[in-house]
């Protein structure tokens, strides 16, 4: 097999939060702009590896075994591969993508609501039917703490990430 999976390079030198934020939204922009070419090199791994993304939702248990198996291929260690965190992002963006094509509130945003907040100056979902107006997804922050866990050698979760999607849709207007 010949592994064509391109690693995501985000631009930045630091965490986002740490970030004047003209230099935040910049980064934040430039990943926008990336979002479909990262579902595509994600999809022509899948695609290599002998399973598709075209089916989204049976798509979501595939994609948490391969995440699972790349962490398991670089063994316990303290701190999982630029590979893994590449994947992890890859696979955030597929389902945050699913998400705002699924539930007709959602979408891709900047966050800046508060500078406490973990997903602060990142990339997260927003625009749900919470009491919360603030309220955000970061699958991105959420898959890298679990392939973290993972790679420590933490218990896998079989179903997380379709759990991850269910209750985030859960809490959007679908669309009709």
């Amino acid at each position: 097999m010949n592994d064509t999976y391109v690693i995501f390079d985000p631009k930045v030198d630091r965490p986002l939060h740490e970030m004047p934020r003209n230099d935040a939204k910049a980064a934040y922009n430039w990943f926008i702009s990336q979002k479909d070419e990262r579902i595509e090199v994600l999809k022509r791994y899948a695609h290599e590896l002998g399973f598709s993304l075209d089916d989204e939702f049976n798509a979501i248990e595939q994609l948490h075994n391969l995440l699972v198996a790349e962490v398991h291929k670089d063994g316990v260690r303290d701190v999982s591969s630029t590979r893994v965190f590449s994947l992890c992002n890859d696979i955030a963006i597929f389902i945050s993508d699913m998400l705002v094509r699924n539930g007709s509130s959602l979408q891709w945003t900047f966050y800046i609501a508060n500078e406490n907040d973990l997903s602060y100056h990142r990339p997260v979902i927003t625009g749900f039917n919470v009491k919360n107006n603030n309220y955000s997804v970061d699958i991105d922050y959420v898959l890298c703490q679990y392939a973290h866990r993972l790679s420590k050698g933490g218990n896998q979760k079989e179903g997380l990430l379709r759990r991850i999607y269910e209750s985030t849709i859960s809490k959007a207007h679908r669309k009709k």
